[in-house]
């Protein structure tokens, strides 16, 4: 399992019964997480053992992000929408989870940060925990992340 730098994540929202994205403060898409991939993927097994193949493509002219869960392609895999605007997944004939589709991706999709930029979301991911922190023991707990940028 990845895990998501300190300060990186701001929400996340379930997409469907088995996917979570999370997004930063600035509402772009920073991960996706899978429930019980085993269960929910199409797996390919190679001598025994449990084999996951992700690869992505960006299509440029279209701004479409592609996220492939498999190593081939399916004869038949229905798009299906989410709850959430520009997301769809795809399903292959058993049900299984094959690839993720990312519309309107430059907007929605956050691009490899620097460690500059690691480090100054790190910063204000403390100093957002701290007035979050004040603002509980000032019995106000409405603060967001937007005040703190």
């Amino acid at each position: 399992m990845l895990e998501i730098a300190l300060g990186l994540v701001y929400q996340s929202e379930d997409i469907t019964d088995d996917l979570l994205l999370s997004y930063d403060h600035e509402f772009k898409i920073i991960a996706v997480e899978i429930y019980g991939a085993s269960n929910v993927l199409h797996v390919s097994f190679i001598q025994g053992n449990p084999r996951f193949v992700m690869n992505h493509m960006y299509h440029e002219d279209s701004d479409i992000l592609e996220i492939n869960l498999v190593n081939y392609t399916p004869r038949i895999v229905e798009f299906k929408k989410t709850e959430v605007e520009d997301v769809e997944i795809g399903m292959d004939n058993d049900g299984k989870l094959v690839s993720l589709l990312f519309y309107n991706a430059s907007n929605r999709v956050l691009e490899t940060l620097s460690e500059d930029e690691r480090e100054e979301r790190a910063n204000l991911a403390k100093e957002f925990r701290k007035r979050y922190s004040e603002s509980l023991k000032m019995n106000k707990p409405e603060i967001n992340m937007q005040e703190v940028v």
